[in-house]
């Protein structure tokens, strides 16, 4: 039986933003992940957007300016590599947009 390792990471985007990286995998194969753009703001570090695939099925959280859930939706899977690049190119503005079709 193949063995199961759990990486977190955070990776900085800005110096009030970064990425948090959780990903579970079985041998090579990825299990679950889940990236979480989070800001900061004068409450403390809150999450704005969330990709993951809680029991396999790949979707995007978005919340509001006080942490709270907003809305879920599907996504296709999501690679770590493409999720920095979108929150690189769009940061803030992520909360606005789709990001669903993305």
């Amino acid at each position: 039986m193949p063995e199961l390792s759990v990486s977190l990471n955070k990776i900085w985007i800005h110096r009030t933003e970064y990425l948090k990286v959780v990903e579970v995998r079985e041998g090579s194969r990825q299990k679950f992940y889940s990236y979480t753009y989070t800001v900061k703001s004068r409450m403390g570090w809150l999450p704005c957007v969330r990709w993951d695939n809680y029991e396999q099925q790949p979707h995007v959280d978005k919340y509001d300016e006080n942490g709270a859930l907003l809305e879920q939706r599907p996504c296709r899977e999501k690679e770590l590599a493409e999720v920095v690049k979108l929150v690189k190119i769009f940061r803030r503005n992520l909360s606005a947009m789709d990001i669903s079709q993305l």
